[in-house]
């Protein structure tokens, strides 16, 4: 995903250390081929502002640590990015939304004696 969603979504506090992703990394099999697998991490670290670098640590080995950008994460705390990022009014390319009139009940007013 972009580096300004990502920048966005840090600065509003909703990505930050022991946040659970789901990313793609590189791996090697057992005859040194390699290719992309995808995984779940716990962010250990951010380094950076623009653009974000995420330091990974792996929830099921405990030593294995992988440095990736914000291209290579997939969904946080399960949710897609776009969808996640809805949740806090950012738009995909990292803008703030225009909040609209709020819908419901207008609350009673307090009457003061």
């Amino acid at each position: 995903m972009s580096n300004m969603l990502m920048s966005a979504l840090i600065h509003k506090k909703a990505i930050s250390d022991d946040t659970i992703i789901t990313a793609s990394y590189r791996s090697k099999d057992l005859f040194g081929r390699s290719f992309i697998k995808t995984g779940e991490f716990k962010i250990k670290k951010i380094v950076g502002d623009t653009p974000p670098i995420f330091e990974l640590g792996s929830i099921d080995v405990i030593s294995e640590i992988i440095r990736t950008d914000a291209a290579a994460i997939k969904a946080i705390d399960g949710m897609d990015l776009i969808r996640y990022a809805d949740i806090y009014d950012i738009l995909p390319n990292g803008m703030s939304k225009k909040v609209g009139r709020k819908r419901g009940r207008k609350p009673k007013t307090q009457l003061t004696t």
